[in-house]
């Protein structure tokens, strides 16, 4: 299971351990054009501090387009380009872009008149020194002060945590991330609260450069260095039982917290599963801060989630497409995996790839140029799941998850009759125990059912999960909420008697926090509930005879819709 490494990704990893010295030596004082100026209130910041920076000087004529940027690099090259006419890209059109910015009027509402703004910036840990930046016009900017660099003090620690479900309940997979390849990284762990006397796991490692992505802005404009990847097996484990305690890192650079997570339960018909869901989420800056697609809400979703497991001691997360929404502008995956870090290192976090992670022409997607030219490397760098193939780039997959079976499906790529993936979902389906699983939940990006339409596309899918009775299809792509009666073919269906089967419900889950789709004005027969609002949801199957879907709205957490699935057990299928 051991995660792969390019030719290229390796031999960066043995000739440049740090990235730290791959960057070029940033200038130690600020630079101004015209009496302009821009500081920060430290020379220094540790990972997820806050850091005040102002700025003055600017003449009356530059004042209505101005703007801040933080970058990575103060002698980055920040010269304008010419706009592209692809949509996955976002303005500042700088040949690097900022990893966030501000409007100079964000920093003071009189700036108009004085040319002067103070603004707090949140800083994640992006391995490397900052500076900031003032600007003159979004499309075509002009530099007119660079403030000195700020250097992160812990640089070099371990960051991003997070844990994922392999295929066999006695494991659990840590990965991580850090600026190092050569520091002999390490999960310690023990049943312990103390961590007295630990067990440890020694971590693969891998990374990605630019020229391995597969188009711009990913590979040029907004690519950013992502340090290295690791990931370490925890081996042992009691199903249900075990409660663990861990940390990741290495002797020379230090361990992160320790956060603990409690084993997956074996399968069977009793053992009761909690998994919360969301899909198109994005990533919200605590700031208020500008940056690539932006989801203000997305921080409602992920809060939610987060506690409602702290509280109820869920299993699983389940994240099905449309992740970060970096689409090339690769800062936003650093700003990501730091939101979801409490809620990832107490539960597994279960990805499916969307078209805003995969798509991208010649790559054997089905979709156009959705991921800015990210095709799927650094989403399938972070988040490693148990494919069959041992291929993370065929992204389908399942696992038995107490009483439940969860089959993840890639609809990026082919799903059809004849395609690797087809052939994979029928076996699977056909191979499930009831005795053991009595639900099957299938979680695919695009839906089959949206809005008031069935997508044709998927007619064979439907009659495969129809035919091995699956419960429960969760999909997103579509922004917004929505479940459907029992359906197939467009035709609600009930069942021939109390307790026995009727067919698949399907359930859009894709309000996570990018901007909502409307619903049309004429509801189709089979949706029994829609909502054009942001929020979260989770199901929970009790025991072999009832399945709960919860959906909530995150405005004030409240549930606005849930339907339970009554089942007789054993099944007679």
């Amino acid at each position: 299971n051991a995660l792969m490494m390019s030719w290229g990704s390796l031999l960066i990893a043995i000739l440049l351990p740090s990235v730290a010295t791959l960057a070029v030596p940033l200038p130690d004082v600020p630079v101004g054009f015209g009496g302009v100026t821009v500081s920060s209130n430290v020379s220094s910041i540790s990972s997820n501090q806050w850091v005040q920076i102002s700025w003055a000087g600017v003449e009356e004529a530059d004042r209505q387009g101005c703007w801040v940027g933080v970058f990575l690099d103060a002698t980055t090259n920040v010269s304008a380009f010419v706009k592209p006419y692809a949509s996955e890209f976002s303005s500042p059109y700088t040949e690097t872009a900022p990893l966030k910015f501000a409007n100079c009027s964000d920093g003071n509402p009189n700036f108009e008149k004085t040319g002067a703004g103070v603004k707090d910036f949140f800083m994640v840990n992006y391995r490397q020194a900052l500076a900031w930046m003032v600007f003159t016009d979004l499309d075509k900017p002009t530099l007119l002060a660079r403030s000195a660099p700020v250097a992160i003090a812990d640089a070099t620690a371990p960051s991003q945590g997070h844990i994922a479900r392999t295929s066999d309940p006695t494991e659990m997979l840590v990965q991580w991330v850090s600026s190092q390849a050569d520091d002999y990284p390490e999960v310690q762990w023990s049943t312990k609260p103390d961590m007295s006397n630990p067990l440890s796991a020694n971590a693969t490692s891998a990374t990605y450069a630019s020229w391995e992505l597969c188009g711009e802005p990913a590979s040029k404009q907004g690519f950013v260095d992502p340090g290295f990847f690791h990931a370490a097996i925890i081996t042992g484990l009691v199903p249900g039982v075990s409660r663990v305690f861990y940390r990741y890192g290495s002797h020379t650079n230090g361990w992160s917290s320790v956060h603990s997570f409690l084993a997956a339960a074996a399968a069977g018909p009793n053992n009761r599963v909690h998994v919360v869901v969301t899909a198109d989420m994005g990533v919200t800056e605590p700031d208020a801060t500008k940056y690539h697609w932006e989801e203000p809400d997305a921080y409602q979703t992920i809060g939610h989630m987060s506690d409602r497991c702290s509280e109820a001691n869920c299993n699983l997360a389940l994240h099905v497409g449309d992740l970060a929404y970096a689409t090339g502008y690769l800062a936003k995956w650093d700003a990501f995996m730091h939101a979801i870090l409490p809620l990832a290192v107490q539960v597994p976090y279960m990805t499916a790839q969307g078209n805003h992670e995969r798509d991208w022409p010649g790559t054997g997607s089905i979709g156009g140029m959705d991921s800015g030219g990210e095709c799927g490397l650094p989403t399938q760098s972070r988040f490693r799941v148990p494919t069959p193939s041992k291929k993370q780039e065929n992204g389908w997959y399942s696992f038995d998850q107490g009483n439940t079976h969860i089959i993840m499906i890639d609809t990026e790529v082919p799903w059809g009759p004849g395609s690797e993936q087809y052939d994979f979902l029928s076996a699977d389906l056909k191979a499930v125990n009831r005795s053991l699983t009595p639900w099957v939940v299938t979680a695919g990006h695009r839906p089959l059912y949206s809005g008031n339409s069935r997508d044709k596309a998927y007619s064979d899918l439907e009659v495969l999960f129809y035919a091995h009775k699956v419960d429960v299809c969760l999909w997103g792509h579509i922004h917004n909420a929505q479940v459907t009666c029992p359906v197939f073919n467009s035709t609600c269906v009930k069942a021939p008697k109390e307790g026995e089967y009727d067919a698949p419900i399907n359930a859009i889950i894709g309000n996570g926090g990018q901007s909502l789709t409307p619903f049309p004005n004429t509801t189709a027969a089979w949706s029994v509930f829609q909502q054009s609002a942001w929020g979260w949801h989770e199901f929970i199957a009790e025991n072999a005879t009832h399945f709960t879907l919860n959906m909530y709205n995150n405005v004030n957490n409240s549930l606005v819709h849930n339907f339970t699935i009554v089942r007789n057990f054993p099944r007679d299928y």
